[in-house]
């Protein structure tokens, strides 16, 4: 095992994780063994953890099997806390729209049935696999009970329906199974937005983040 793959296997603090992902330029064949050991083993929750954060590192033909290994995580809650982020790091060139449409479900299923730093971060994940089609599931969760994942889904929405237009939105919010009320309230804080768009950070389309915790930290 090389020095570089060492020490991101076994680093706890999230900075000096990303740190020691950034110094590893290519895994030659015997880490690429070394990879594929811890995650079959799946004994190791800090190794396992930083590889399912950082998915690049693990082998493609595992990659998204090992993603959704950690997504159903029954023991070790991190895990899916870890695979959630990681399928930031998915490259959706790379995989069948089937594939995408499985990720996609299970983040809305994070975000459905959780309201901690999961769904927070599941609210990220979800943007980059989800396509307007998907409109009517993703508005269906816009009365959610965390504020941050309540933006990130109105931040989605608004990006995905500025050019269209209120009129498309409406169509998604019919279908998504809220009552007209909130369906109404969200139509018009978009109208809102279109006629008034704020500028800078300040703005409903960039995303907020929630605080990632160690894994030491949760353990």
């Amino acid at each position: 095992m090389s020095p570089e793959l060492e020490v991101f296997l076994a680093a706890e603090d999230l900075d000096e994780v990303l740190d020691a992902h950034r110094k590893i330029a290519i895994l030659d064949e015997d880490d690429g063994t070394v990879v594929r050991t811890v995650l079959a083993q799946w004994r190791n929750p800090q190794a396992v953890s930083n590889l399912l954060m950082h998915p690049t590192l693990i082998p493609e033909d595992i990659r998204l099997a090992m993603l959704f290994h950690g997504m159903y995580e029954q023991k070790v809650t991190y895990y899916v806390l870890a695979a959630v982020i990681g399928f930031q790091s998915i490259d959706l060139g790379g995989i069948k729209n089937s594939d995408r449409q499985h990720v996609l479900s299970d983040l809305l299923a994070v975000m459905r049935d959780t309201t901690d730093i999961l769904a927070q971060r599941a609210s990220v994940s979800f943007t980059s696999f989800a396509t307007p089609d998907d409109a009517s599931q993703v508005f269906a969760l816009i009365r959610h009970a965390d504020q941050t994942v309540r933006h990130n889904i109105r931040a989605w929405l608004f990006r995905t329906f500025e050019s269209e237009g209120a009129e498309a939105l409406t169509v998604a919010g019919r279908q998504s199974g809220l009552t007209e009320e909130v369906q109404r309230q969200v139509i018009e804080e978009f109208a809102d937005f279109l006629t008034n768009p704020p500028d800078g950070f300040k703005s409903p389309l960039f995303p907020l983040y929630g605080y990632i915790p160690n894994l030491r930290d949760v353990a």
